[in-house]
């Protein structure tokens, strides 16, 4: 294993054992509980059109549901965009970070996860996925970048929200 291998691996096990000894109060759990119970709740501003104009898709509303996320469940995630050109194809790319260290990433087809074409106006792309149980508690950020047909930018979206140890 490379030494730049079995630093990462320090500060990976160093992260999650600094989250993992935090003290949970019951009282802030109580009004965590309550707080987070809002189901689905607008994200404000935990998350990011990345894109800034410079994407084919604008993004001006994200939810997430149920809220918050929940460990062996589906949960859906709810993008509201307005979309400038018909978008007739491409790809987009999900990547998952836990405290910033990368967990996860995938790359779909944009037609094989939604009905094509985009057509130019409001468009809400709605995608459902399952977290495992074994899903450690923290805090994400999730950012996905799509492209279109003739590979140029689409969708840019950086989503922040948390895992808690509480909510499954």
């Amino acid at each position: 294993m490379t030494l730049s291998r079995q630093f990462s691996l320090v500060v990976v096990v160093a992260c999650l054992a600094a989250a993992a000894a935090l003290p949970v109060s019951r009282p802030r759990k109580i009004e965590a509980e309550k707080r987070l119970a809002q189901k689905p709740r607008l994200f404000g501003d935990n998350w990011a059109d990345c894109g800034q104009g410079a994407t084919e898709l604008s993004l001006w509303n994200v939810t997430m549901s149920p809220f918050p996320v929940q460990v062996g469940k589906d949960f859906t995630l709810t993008l509201d965009t307005t979309n400038d050109n018909v978008i007739t194809g491409g790809t987009f790319k999900t990547d998952v970070y836990l405290v910033g260290v990368p967990v996860y990433s995938e790359t779909d087809d944009l037609c094989s996860k939604h009905t094509c074409p985009l057509n130019v106006g409001n468009v809400t792309l709605g995608i459902t996925t399952y977290l495992p149980g074994v899903t450690p508690p923290g805090w994400y950020s999730l950012t996905i970048r799509g492209t279109d047909q003739d590979g140029l930018p689409s969708l840019c979206a950086d989503i922040k929200f948390t895992i808690s140890p509480w909510s499954g």
